[in-house]
């Protein structure tokens, strides 16, 4: 019965020990990844402002934004065929992509922030 409770006495705290560094892996793990999704919202707040430069000399340029006739058609690839070297999302890999409409006299610039889930919206005139 002594040996039994000696037992005990060693794999509480071993097992213990396990969960705490198991528990401590796992947050070191959750806050990594919260630091790359803050990583790449700033990449995509400074794509979205290269974008907006882009489209500015564009306008100055041509007097117009690209055109986007058709809404069915992928606004991105339509603004690509326009202007050059046009960033994509950081987890484009993954499905997430920027998106562009243009009337030709304003636009529209959407993407994904990536830390709240939300919608971002960026009007140009």
């Amino acid at each position: 019965m002594l040996n039994q409770k000696g037992l005990i006495m060693v794999v509480i705290p071993l097992t213990m020990a396990i969960l705490g560094l198991i528990g401590t892996g796992a947050l070191a793990t959750i806050e990594h990844e919260k630091n790359l999704a803050y990583e790449r919202d700033q990449q995509r707040l400074a794509d979205i402002s290269s974008v907006q430069g882009k489209l500015d000399d564009y306008y100055l340029k041509n007097s117009a934004h690209p055109l986007q006739k058709d809404e069915a058609t992928d606004g991105w690839k339509v603004l690509q065929s326009y202007l050059d070297n046009l960033p994509n999302d950081p987890l484009n890999s993954k499905g997430w992509s920027y998106a562009y409409w243009s009337d030709s006299k304003s636009y529209t610039l959407r993407y994904m922030q990536e830390e709240t889930m939300e919608e971002r919206v960026v009007f140009g005139y």
